[in-house]
């Protein structure tokens, strides 16, 4: 032990003295470790925090129990007490009730073994309403926080898998580019004997040493960083001890994955091959053609140089790019996440048994509301197809090509230039629906929706599908909606592939009915379906819209409740329970829409991504310096060539102004060209199956391949700019180097 120690110490103490002499060299890997640091342990304490968040908004709303039973008869309350004391008496009691005397409502508390528990329940339900369907189950939000808690921190580490590979990449190439510059002196290394053990063992406690000496500013800085995230918008925020030693082993393990495979082929390579790097002579790619170097212009020789080191060139572009590529990404998929919070979802859903009893509620809740102050929307629905029958097939909307653009992706192109779709939501539009446009959804739209309540032959559509523009339809244009399907004489080749829209489209014939588009929502926010009002009203002997397409007039058997503030969800939620206990014939269960809201809000997913986003745009520009300012470096004697032979400084520094102009527009050449494919690369990726690791966002199971404009621009100049930067520092560096060797000959020839 004491030897390791020795070893440890004489190995630390002989790279610190390296480090230390040669600050400048490694500065590049000091501000990307810390970089790769913040990326790691920035993620960590998001996590952390986010659970934190969620617990406390779980905690303001008052939510102490797991889960409640609506709608309850007597019987229902004497069975759930009969459990309670079976459980009991078998010393195997892990949850309590809490009910009144002639509740229809009992609330339960777990403690512990929730899955157990819920599964317990669960079975209670099916023989409360095997006489007939009145109780119901809903989990609360503390049910949904605490057993989550294991999927939360299992989805930490592909994320963090997916940094350290990014991480990876980076390190590697910045240790690509260090060997590169100093294969001269390595050359003369192995020539000594020096061989790969050797060699590795140097550079890991070099970089062991800038690892541990950058952990503590990206450590402070995270949290920094995170703070900024929670505390302006009144979040708790803490400190997260898991948040180091992750960050640490990430850290470690890219920097020992980084060294592996760039000292293992300079071990391997001759080291009369190595010197060759001396003047980039290994960087060159020659053009085959010789030039009268004296004869030509310093400008015209730049361009030729600019070709000859086109393999640099390409490696500069590659490693500048792909990091503004990446922020770009996290930028897209950012923005997915920022859609979902514009969907509005109630809190209260209630189900009825008939029509008549929905109505009866609606007088009841209006007259109590309006006594107790109640500020609640109410929205009466329809479920078109809750339970389709056998050989049924939900509707499609036929419209024509030139209208369909963008996230229309699962619209299939028939012949004479239409394209079908059955991503629909479909709705039954009367009065009550209008009023909600304002009071429940605030739409906007294009053109006349109560022409809706009167033409039994207009409709109100969304211009929007997923989390972007999927048509242009206009208020005047004609769609056409199947109304039905007439099986083709040979079904013997239909079997589950009828579930395939596509293949549906070929084997069935189907009849339609043409509409006219009275209106066009514009801020519809749904994740996957595209928006159809259909009109309820009709002519006489003759169908309305909505019976035509789904073959009966709207049930209404469900009243969606949007509570504007907690205390009147609250409110609304006891008006419930009282006509429940008064009257019966309904079951509710809560959505808590406005707490998903909340808890998106505090948990600002959306300012994280784009956080860690710019983390990478900030790594962008680390290799491309670090590679030009070494590569330059290289150059001083060309350039001093050129001076000896009549180029005055104003034609050096036309070179170095001719290449930052080249980098630049190759630049963002590069990065506008592959930024399109990326982004519809990344999109087709979160539309298939293989996405389950973004179960969060892939749950809008179709995406936009529209760019995000913005993050578009930034990593456009920034790009450009880190370009032309990577040439004027070392630009810089060299007229400063030259301007002081001249003052130094000027001070000799004083002396003298």
């Amino acid at each position: 032990m004491s030897i390791f120690l020795m070893n440890l110490k004489r190995n630390l103490k002989g790279a610190f003295t390296t480090v230390k002499a040669n600050f400048r060299e490694y500065i590049c890997f000091f501000l990307a470790l810390i970089l790769v640091q913040m990326l790691f342990c920035t993620t960590v304490i998001t996590v952390n925090n986010g659970r934190e968040v969620e617990k406390s908004v779980v905690a303001e709303r008052g939510y102490d129990y797991h889960c409640v039973f609506t709608g309850l008869y007597s019987a229902d309350v004497n069975r759930l007490i009969s459990i309670r004391d079976d459980y009991r008496f078998r010393n195997e009691l892990y949850f309590s009730l809490e009910f009144s005397e002639g509740d229809s409502e009992c609330r339960v508390t777990f403690d512990g073994h929730l899955s157990t528990n819920m599964a317990l329940f669960e079975s209670a339900l099916e023989k409360m309403n095997e006489s007939g369907p009145h109780a119901s189950l809903s989990t609360t939000p503390l049910y949904d926080y605490e057993s989550s808690a294991v999927g939360t921190y299992a989805s930490l580490f592909p994320i963090l898998l997916l940094l350290m590979g990014l991480s990876f990449l980076l390190l590697t190439a910045l240790f690509r580019i260090r060997i590169n510059h100093f294969k001269f002196t390595y050359s003369i290394y192995l020539a000594y004997g020096a061989d790969y053990k050797k060699l590795l063992q140097s550079a890991f406690f070099e970089m062991l040493l800038i690892v541990l000496f950058s952990f503590a500013p990206a450590v402070v800085l995270s949290y920094m960083v995170a703070a900024f995230l929670y505390l302006p918008f009144g979040n708790p925020f803490g400190f997260y001890f898991s948040a180091l030693p992750l960050t640490l082993i990430c850290t470690f393990v890219c920097m020992v994955l980084a060294l592996l495979l760039p000292i293992r082929i300079l071990a391997s390579t001759a080291p009369v091959k190595l010197m060759k790097a001396e003047d980039n002579s290994n960087l060159v790619s020659s053009p085959g053609k010789s030039l009268h170097f004296l004869s030509k212009k310093p400008a015209f020789l730049e361009y030729c140089s600019f070709w000859r080191f086109r393999k640099h060139t390409a490696t500069l572009l590659l490693s500048t790019v792909s990091f503004a590529i990446l922020f770009l990404l996290g930028c897209y998929i950012a923005d997915a996440y920022s859609v979902r919070s514009e969907v509005v979802r109630p809190d209260l859903t209630v189900t009825f048994r008939s029509t008549e009893e929905l109505g009866r509620f609606l007088g009841y809740f209006e007259e109590k509301s309006g006594e107790k102050g109640v500020n609640c929307a109410l929205e009466k629905y329809a479920e078109s197809f809750s339970e389709e029958e056998e050989g049924s097939v939900f509707p499609h909307l036929l419209l024509s090509s030139d209208r369909s653009i963008g996230a229309f992706y699962t619209a299939y192109p028939l012949n004479d230039g239409l394209r079908a779709t059955e991503s629909l939501d479909i709705r039954a539009f009367d009065e009550d629906a209008l009023d909600c446009f304002s009071t429940v959804f605030g739409y906007t739209y294009e053109g006349n929706p109560e022409r809706a309540l009167t033409d039994p032959n207009a409709v109100i559509v969304s211009s929007s599908l997923s989390n972007g523009k999927a048509n242009t339809l206009k208020p005047g244009d004609t769609i056409y909606v199947s109304t039905g399907a007439l099986r083709l004489p040979d079904n013997s080749s239909l079997d589950d592939s009828l579930k395939d829209f596509a293949y549906r489209l070929e084997h069935t014939v189907y009849t339609y009915r043409a509409f006219t588009v009275a209106a066009v929502v514009t801020n519809y926010a749904d994740y996957t379906n595209m928006l159809l009002y259909l009109p309820t009203c009709r002519e006489e002997g003759a169908d309305s819209g909505y019976e035509a397409v789904i073959g009966h007039e709207p049930a209404f058997l469900q009243v969606r409740l949007y509570p504007e503030e907690d205390s009147d969800r609250e409110t609304a939620r006891q008006i419930i329970k009282e006509y429940s206990d008064a009257y019966g014939g309904l079951t509710y269960r809560e959505d808590n829409g406005s707490l998903e809201e909340s808890l998106r809000k505090s948990k600002n997913v959306h300012g994280i991504l784009i956080t860690l986003s710019a983390f990478l745009l900030l790594i962008s520009p680390m290799a491309g310096i670090f590679s030009q300012v070494l590569f330059y470096e290289k150059r001083q004697l060309e350039f001093d060539v050129l001076r000896a032979v009549g180029a005055v400084k104003k034609d050096l520094k036309r070179l170095f102004l001719i290449d930052a102009l080249l980098n630049s527009l190759l630049s963002g050449a590069v990065y506008t060209g592959v930024s399109f494919l990326a982004v519809r690369l990344l999109c087709k990726f979160l539309n298939s199956p293989y996405a389950f690791l973004f179960s969060d966002v892939s749950r809008a199971s179709i995406f936009s391949p529209e760019m995000p404009l913005v993050p578009f621009f930034i990593g456009l100049v920034l790009t450009l700019l880190f370009a032309a930067f990577a040439v004027f520092l070392p630009a810089y560096l060299y007229f400063k180097k030259t301007s002081d060797h001249v003052a130094a000959d000027f001070a000799q020839t004083d002396d003298l």
